[in-house]
């Protein structure tokens, strides 16, 4: 997978604002038919955090909305909305095609939400991925249930240090686990073992993506992506002494050993 699907926003309506961006309703407007999409009205920094993290999502198998880099113009935006791009007419803004009847997790009841989570095949690699990309936002806000009980994950502009502030955390490392990981470090001692392998296998995935993130074809631009690729770079050499340590399970490779991708 490389560049995301193009087009035009057509017909927006406001929803929410859910910082730092706005998020709208839309149809794309492209060569084939309208189809339903949700819109990211983000400022350049959070539309490439978005970009990169959907890429890497989806480059090693998790279930997340199918990504799209739209062109926004400013006479599009609904009243009452602010255009973060002061004169210019348009923008590319990051979008996701819509998952039809799908809800926040946040909307079942709480005592039905720990059980999807605890069977969910994807756990050990949303927690991972979440450490690498210091995801400390993640709730049953931004997880979304499908008809067929599928979750998705969204929304991670606030990743990466990001914020709506500052581009990048200036520590590599967390000062807790991610929402995924505290979940999993909760477990009894024979299963935090078990998924020891899982989780070591999906470091090892996302430590061979980090080098092959398409910065161009996410349009992002090269002060931004290289401020990426230097977090992201560093953050993956401690990935998996990281994830098995906030688990409970600490990692037994010695200091220097890392996955060979990033030799």
């Amino acid at each position: 997978m490389e560049g995301f699907a193009a087009g035009n926003v057509a017909t927006p309506i406001f929803i929410e604002k859910r910082e730092p961006a706005v998020v709208l309703r839309a149809r794309r407007s492209w060569s084939g038919p309208f189809e339903p999409v949700y819109v990211k009205v983000l400022p350049v920094n959070g539309r490439c955090i978005e970009a990169v993290c959907a890429w890497l999502a989806r480059e090693i198998g998790l279930p997340a909305p199918e990504p799209l880099l739209l062109t926004m113009p400013a006479n599009k935006m609904p009243r009452g909305s602010e255009w973060p791009f002061g004169t210019q007419s348009r923008q590319v803004c990051f979008a996701t095609r819509a998952i039809p009847g799908a809800l926040a997790l946040r909307r079942v009841a709480s005592d039905q939400v720990g059980g999807m989570l605890d069977r969910w095949p994807h756990l050990a690699a949303a927690a991972a991925f979440d450490s690498l990309i210091a995801n400390d936002d993640r709730t049953e806000g931004n997880i979304l249930l499908d008809p067929a009980r599928a979750l998705w994950l969204i929304d991670h502009a606030r990743s990466l240090g990001g914020g709506g502030e500052r581009l990048f955390s200036t520590d590599v490392t967390p000062t807790a686990p991610t929402y995924f990981l505290s979940r999993i470090a909760g477990y009894a001692v024979p299963e935090r073992v078990r998924l020891r392998t899982a989780l070591i296998a999906v470091c090892t995935k996302l430590c061979a993506a980090v080098p092959r993130i398409p910065y161009d074809t996410l349009l992002v631009p090269e002060n931004i992506a290289m401020q990426i690729e230097d977090f992201l770079v560093r953050r993956a050499h401690v990935l998996q002494a990281m994830v098995l340590q906030a688990i409970g399970v600490p990692d037994l490779y010695s200091e220097g050993n890392h996955p060979e991708s990033l030799q």
